[in-house]
């Protein structure tokens, strides 16, 4: 495969239709949507038998609620009248004792939605017509867990997250799966983008317990908030690695059952062992604070990829905040930092993290060369990186930084601002289901398309910003 990323940018025909800007996709050989993680480290629950397991999913069913009209007769008996208001006011008396499932609705088709429905949040919007008895977080459904004993599976994703989209429309709608869900566990949605002080604590309790994160981040609670086993993305029967969602849901419904103090002992120990990490903030009272961000630089410039530029191995993230750290330092004469942002822009803009035809850099590649991209585009990542190469343009005289700045800015003025001038947030990594498919092409569509313009055979191997699968 070849990835080009962007179409309309030199006149080639868009995947899109409607003529809109992507709906995002990425590529990847693992379905886990790792992210660079080292403030947390792996602890000794990590290596007692809980397993690394796993990223997630969406897709709205269309539903319409049900609005009945009233019949008026054509003629009014106030005998009846009288019969009528009695049969209703028993009907309510009865309707009062029955308990109700509050904020779930039904459609004119019959299906049913959650509590998620009367949530303001769109990631948690499109899974409120799941069979799934989702809860959003908050009282009720601690309440629930207390009361019924049963243990918490807390979900956490966001809208751009392709595998999050996955797992919605393979487990979260799967009627079968979701049985199994509602009749052992409270189940609890949350938007990363809205809660992320949920999301901090129990990413880290992910990473405690298998060493590694991503999203959708499916972590199992006690009744008492505490976790106790945790992965990302589970599909919905074994493939390869990684175990089906029912097979998890069994498993842990009769270890709940049959070995509840065995549960017990290791969500308190790692309740304990996450405790200490999310409060173990060092505030040595003798540091000099302008020294801060020159032993900043220095630690980032000990993580530096002198091949590739960036920090780090895969997956590489761009780091716009560090970077802009490092020029700060390299305004204040510091030779090795500015070197290092000036080699990290260029070869990203060589790359494919950065969109040869319509601008904007994606979220991250999977490798080490910045090749092969996950087709998210994050409204943060390329405001800062907008800045940053205009300046450091500037700053160079560079032409390549200044086409890397000017491709940005409109990027981000022609695809994520919307009509009333505010912005998009993101753009996901998803065409019509597909991860990637607006941005990737296969060689013959590449050399076909190029015949056509009258180009001839396209030198492909000379295209340093393409990547082949």
């Amino acid at each position: 495969m070849i990835v080009l990323t962007g179409f309309s940018a030199i006149g080639v025909v868009s995947s899109d239709p409607s003529g809109r800007p992507p709906k995002v996709l990425r590529k990847r050989s693992n379905p886990s949507e790792t992210g660079q993680s080292d403030l947390i480290p792996t602890a000794a629950v990590h290596r007692r038998g809980w397993r690394s397991l796993g990223v997630a999913g969406f897709k709205p069913v269309p539903t319409r609620r049900s609005h009945r009209r009233g019949i008026v007769s054509p003629t009014y008996d106030p005998k009846m009248g009288l019969v009528l208001r009695s049969v209703v006011s028993f009907a309510m008396i009865v309707l009062a004792t029955v308990p109700m499932r509050p904020g779930v609705d039904e459609s004119s088709d019959g299906q049913q939605a959650n509590r998620l429905l009367n949530e303001s949040s769109p990631y948690l919007q499109l899974h409120a017509h799941n069979p799934v008895n989702w809860f959003p977080w908050g009282e009720e459904a601690f309440a629930k867990a207390r009361r019924e004993n049963k243990p918490i599976f807390l979900s956490v994703g966001y809208s751009t997250c392709y595998w999050c989209h996955v797992m919605e429309r393979e487990v979260f709608s799967d009627p079968v799966i979701a049985r199994q869900m509602n009749e052992g566990f409270v189940s609890i949605k949350v938007d990363r983008e809205e809660r992320p002080d949920i999301d901090e604590i129990f990413m880290a309790a992910t990473q405690l317990l298998t060493g590694r994160g991503g999203w959708p981040n499916s972590v199992f609670l006690t009744p008492e908030l505490k976790p106790f086993f945790a992965g990302t993305y589970f599909p919905p029967a074994d493939r390869g690695q990684l175990p089906g969602f029912p097979k998890v849901l069994k498993r842990l419904q009769e270890a709940w059952q049959q070995r509840p103090e065995v549960i017990e002992a290791r969500a308190t120990e790692l309740a304990d062992s996450l405790r200490r990490v999310l409060s173990a903030v060092e505030r040595p009272s003798n540091l000099d604070w302008e020294e801060v961000p020159a032993k900043a630089a220095e630690q980032l410039q000990s993580q530096y990829d002198a091949v590739w530029g960036g920090f780090g191995q895969a997956p590489k993230f761009p780091m716009p905040s560090s970077l802009s750290l490092l020029w700060h330092q390299a305004e204040l004469g510091d030779q090795e930092s500015r070197k290092i942002v000036v080699q990290t822009l260029e070869k990203m803009g060589q790359g494919a993290i950065y969109d040869q035809l319509s601008g904007g850099f994606h979220r991250y590649t999977l490798d080490r060369e910045w090749r092969v991209p996950h087709f998210e585009k994050m409204l943060y990542d390329n405001a800062q990186l907008a800045e940053l190469t205009a300046v450091v343009a500037s700053a160079t005289g560079e032409p390549e930084l200044a086409r890397l700045a000017r491709g940005t800015f409109e990027f981000v003025l022609e695809q994520m601002r919307l009509d009333n001038g505010a912005f998009k947030s993101a753009i996901d990594a998803e065409t019509r289901g597909v991860e990637g498919a607006y941005y990737v092409w296969t060689r013959g569509q590449v050399q076909r398309r190029w015949g056509r313009l009258g180009i001839g055979n396209w030198p492909l191997s000379s295209v340093s910003s393409l990547s082949r699968t």
